[in-house]
């Protein structure tokens, strides 16, 4: 009778055990810990951005995306400017912070627009990985839309977690050029890097649909491909570029600075590269207008 008791308690603490540990394995699966960590996005009831920076004005404005969010941007013009670089932006931050992005395409000459991914600053709703590509198709559509602007005259322009979102744009859209700076081969494998207890959970239980360069620079055709990383990157490992540049077909420009980290990038290292960038741009367009 005793030995059916402990037998009887045993199997409710296993049973017990196993429905704890299934419960904690869906709790703690990616996609669910996504919803915290991945997009993290700083809300605004109002902007507070220059009314210009060298001496370029910004022009604000908002847009309707693709899922019937409205998102807020804003809009410098170089004059004389051939390109409009398009910038997809990091986690965290919003238009406020993000501005300062705009340096880089300006000192290059040329001209970008900024905005913010759903659930970020002023836009409406709340991020997720499908959202934030129907953002990003979105925004180049509103240029070549409502803006009038070709997109072989449209550089798609993405940060971090922004460079799965540009590189998803090149893949749907005409483009000019694509500029990756910290760029990563898939966000799977990120969190996989990140937390290696995520090895344990099938694809299914990620966030859908992956983002990350790999399938463009791989599948890429033509299209020239700036890539930006710091050697030191604690944050999406220098090996992702490395990666990226071995899966190219000879259309990307690789630029690794030895001692810097994530986003540690400074406008006199980049000089150099975005000139060798803008070189292939008109290249490819003079190729394209003799056909």
């Amino acid at each position: 009778m005793r030995k059916k008791l402990v037998f009887a308690v045993s199997s409710t603490v296993l049973c017990f055990a196993a429905v704890l540990l299934a419960q904690l394995y869906f709790v703690f699966a990616p996609v669910n810990l996504a919803r915290e960590s991945l997009f993290r996005p700083v809300k605004v009831a109002q902007y507070k951005l220059p009314d210009e920076i060298m001496g370029l004005p910004l022009k604000k404005l908002n847009f309707r995306s693709k899922n019937g969010n409205t998102l807020y941007g804003v809009r410098i013009e170089k004059p004389g400017a051939k390109y409009t670089f398009v910038c997809h932006g990091g986690q965290g931050g919003n238009l406020n912070t993000n501005i300062a992005l705009a340096y880089t395409a300006v000192l290059a000459g040329q001209s970008v627009f900024l905005y913010d991914y759903q659930g970020f600053g002023r836009s409406t709703g709340r991020p997720t990985c499908k959202g934030v590509l129907d953002n990003g198709l979105s925004a180049h559509d509103y240029l070549t839309g409502s803006c009038g602007i070709k997109p072989e005259r449209i550089v798609q322009y993405g940060v971090s977690l922004g460079t799965g979102v540009a590189a998803a744009v090149a893949e749907k859209r005409t483009t000019a050029g694509v500029a990756l700076f910290c760029p990563y081969v898939s966000l799977h494998r990120v969190a996989r890097e990140d937390c290696p207890f995520l090895n344990i959970y099938p694809e299914s239980l990620f966030p859908q649909p992956d983002l990350g360069a790999a399938r463009f620079v791989a599948t890429n055709s033509g299209v020239p491909v700036l890539v930006w990383h710091g050697a030191k990157d604690p944050l999406i490992k220098v090996s992702h570029a490395l990666e990226l540049q071995r899966l190219d077909h000879g259309n990307l420009i690789l630029c690794i600075e030895q001692d810097k980290e994530h986003g540690g990038w400074t406008k006199e290292g980049l000089t150099d590269k975005m000139k060798e960038f803008l070189a292939r741009l008109e290249d490819k367009q003079a190729l394209l207008s003799k056909r």
